[in-house]
């Protein structure tokens, strides 16, 4: 989330009523971000993402069912939405779901999660408290910078950052005895402050879906990258990320990975191949590589808990019997979903693909597929021409421009780390944050 500099600034939000009101199952809170400051002296703020703390106590009864921390997302949050800002509404609560949070959430935070792993609700039958930080991400968090794909805080002054909480139905049905009680949820924004005014591209994440048949291995994604919740964008987007979700972990996946034969994406260049393991080899280097355990006396002790893997991939089998793993698991097993295209930690955004209109891939399955495929990606996407006339002018409207360059004759130039823009393809800019700078 933050590669350089000494760090961000942290701005509690509130309902209205309440900056840790309790959790209403089967019900939205919202927190309104118009109490966002804009600069810091002559620093204009940029937002990142959100950080949401949820606490609690949990009551296991005689038939509870161990939670895994991260299975507890998808037991209390139903969706997110953060709509009403300037560019749009880059959180879609058709898209951001409780069971993607894993993946988004890690990627998106530049593959890293917000909290440490501060340990499962255990079976027993006693009370347990918890207190989990997960990080929702408004930028990207890999990247030399993650702040130049982030927007400014001006933008999202007139937005509502919604989450749509799980009946107690949710968590009574994974486990029936568990009781939630005592919660608190907290919200701040995550800020940096910045001595320009800059605009990155447009990020968000989008679930394409499309019905599964049996035996049929073609995926369709319709209106690849032109599906957005985003105002005034291009056609076409850049793909920061792709992975095809499973049905493992309480996703709505179609596959089990470990059912997988064969893969082919035509998109991507990528041949029909049966090697499948390449995919996760890939999605290891560009995480940074894992650090191999060495010998282990217990079979359970695999490195295999860690993403693109489920939660608690070692202990607990399929989606949440407590059950230990003592013979030697196949890496293709217990996969969140399977990396199509991965993102390095030094992703640049000059070196995105483009997709622009309907696509697909080929999964070869040994069984399945059934009910819904789900492509969950991270796209980026550049503006119109009339967001840029029209975001200038509500930049000089707020008094930002005269407050950071005492100017208001201002204009748009390309933001580069390094080089001349003007000797570089349109195609290579396209992507690149943009600076408003005095003329």
């Amino acid at each position: 989330m933050l590669k350089v500099g000494t760090g961000c600034e942290f701005f509690r939000l509130s309902t209205g009523s309440s900056d840790a009101p309790a959790i209403p199952p089967g019900a939205p809170l919202t927190w309104n971000l118009s109490s966002l400051p804009i600069n810091n002296g002559k620093k204009a703020y940029k937002l990142l993402g959100l950080m949401v703390t949820i606490a609690g106590s949990m009551a296991q009864g005689a038939s509870g069912v161990l939670i895994p921390q991260l299975k507890l997302l998808q037991l209390l949050i139903d969706s997110m939405e953060l709509s009403n800002a300037f560019h749009g509404s880059p959180i879609s609560p058709n898209h951001v779901k409780g069971y993607w949070l894993p993946t988004i959430s890690y990627v998106g935070g530049g593959y890293k999660y917000a909290s440490r792993n501060l340990g499962d609700i255990p079976s027993t039958n006693a009370t347990f408290p918890f207190r989990w930080t997960v990080y929702i991400p408004l930028s990207m968090g890999n990247g030399v910078t993650p702040s130049h794909t982030a927007q400014l805080a001006l933008f999202y002054l007139a937005s509502q950052f919604t989450i749509q909480w799980q009946p107690t139905s949710v968590l009574t049905t994974y486990s029936s005895t568990s009781v939630l009680s005592s919660t608190s949820v907290r919200v701040s924004a995550v800020m940096k402050p910045v001595p320009e005014i800059s605009v990155g591209p447009g990020v968000e994440w989008i679930d394409y879906q499309t019905t599964a048949s049996a035996n049929q291995s073609q995926v369709q994604l319709k209106s690849f990258g032109n599906t957005t919740q985003l105002n005034n964008t291009e056609s076409g987007a850049g793909l920061g990320f792709a992975m095809a979700m499973s049905s493992l972990a309480g996703q709505p996946g179609a596959f089990d990975p470990a059912n997988l034969t064969q893969v082919q994406i035509p998109f991507r260049g990528q041949i029909n191949t049966t090697h499948i393991q390449p995919f996760l080899s890939q999605q290891d280097y560009c995480q940074g590589g894992r650090t191999f355990p060495g010998h282990a006396a217990l079979a359970n002790a695999q490195d295999i808990n860690d993403f693109p893997y489920s939660f608690n991939n070692n202990v607990v089998a399929a989606d949440g019997g407590a059950v230990p793993i003592t013979t030697p698991v196949l890496e293709l097993a217990g996969l969140l979903g399977l990396p199509l295209i991965p993102q390095s930690r030094n992703v640049r955004l000059s070196k995105m693909q483009v997709v622009n209109g309907d696509a697909d891939y080929y999964l070869q399955l040994s069984s399945g597929p059934s009910g819904t495929h789900h492509t969950l990606c991270q796209q980026v996407r550049s503006w119109t021409p009339e967001f840029w006339k029209s975001a200038a002018a509500e930049i000089v409207r707020s008094g930002l421009a005269e407050t950071v360059y005492g100017s208001t004759n201002l204009d748009w130039d390309v933001k580069m780390l390094e080089g001349d823009p003007s000797r570089v393809r349109r195609r290579k800019t396209r992507f690149l944050p943009m600076v408003l700078r005095p003329k």
